[in-house]
């Protein structure tokens, strides 16, 4: 007799350009706004900090960090924690 395997329902997981690094499609330009008091995304410099905002929660890092190909400690910091202060 053929056992049965129930289906389990896959958890879908959301897709980032990269599993560790900071990307600029996963910044909330709102926020960053308001944190670089009224400044746009585009005008900032690359030193400026911006939010990105993520399933697990959010972080700050700065525009230079993004899309360097390399890992951002900052992210890497909020998956570890999954929710636990720093």
């Amino acid at each position: 007799m053929a056992k049965y395997q129930a289906n389990k329902e896959k958890e879908i997981q959301p897709t980032y350009p990269s599993d560790y690094g900071s990307h600029a499609s996963m910044v909330d330009k709102e926020a960053t706004k308001a944190l670089n008091e009224g400044i746009e995304f585009d005008d900032l410099s690359s030193d400026a900090s911006v939010v990105i905002d993520m399933d697990k929660g959010s972080y700050t890092t700065t525009k230079g960090r993004l899309d360097t190909g390399l890992a951002d400690p900052r992210r890497y910091n909020v998956l570890t924690t999954d929710g636990k202060e720093a």
